[in-house]
């Protein structure tokens, strides 16, 4: 048998439970916890959360070319590569075709920082040679929108729990053997 986060606060939010007893400092309250509550409550207004991802968000369903097609240069699978202690990253951008790899220095690990990497890395391309980029599900491309505007490609995104479906970068990155850590300051 297994206690969950979810089953305590459903047994100290149960009506009438055990668990309610006044105490000395709210002798009043109805509720046994110290705020008084007696429901939860989330953490930030629903209407003001932001959504993890842009819409609309292209699947790798909606690619134009089968996953084993490598026949048209362009293609490119993404991936982040997470440092000692998540101190610091690297994106990788492999091409599907040739298998040549792009390493975006990332400052941070954020969604902004990964929306400037490839821009300023893949801006001296040939057209031709950005076609598309398929990355998982990280929120480090919750911003994906901007990046397919300033590129003028799409970003696809696998399935989650689906590392195959990049594959090529998956390979390359687990050949390349890269670890790191952050320099000292």
């Amino acid at each position: 048998m297994r206690l969950s986060h979810e089953s305590i606060y459903q047994a100290v939010y149960r009506p009438g439970t055990t668990l309610m007893r006044p105490s000395r400092l709210a002798p009043h309250s109805p509720s046994p916890l110290r705020t008084g509550r007696d429901h939860r409550k989330a953490q930030q207004r629903t209407d003001r959360r932001r959504p993890r991802f842009e819409h609309p968000m292209l699947t790798i369903h909606h690619r134009p070319f089968d996953p084993s097609d490598r026949s048209e240069a362009g293609h490119r699978d993404g991936d982040l590569i997470i440092g000692k202690d998540q101190g610091s990253a690297i994106g990788t951008l492999v091409e599907r075709q040739t298998r040549s790899t792009l390493l975006l220095h990332l400052p941070q690990r954020d969604s902004e920082a990964l929306h400037d990497a490839p821009a300023t890395t893949m801006t001296g391309l040939p057209p031709g040679l950005v076609r598309s980029i398929t990355w998982d599900q990280g929120t480090e491309m919750a911003r994906h929108l901007k990046i397919t505007k300033t590129l003028g490609a799409p970003v696809f995104f696998c399935d989650s729990h689906s590392p195959w479906q990049r594959g090529t970068n998956e390979n390359t990155n687990g050949l390349s053997g890269i670890t790191f850590s952050r320099a000292p300051t």
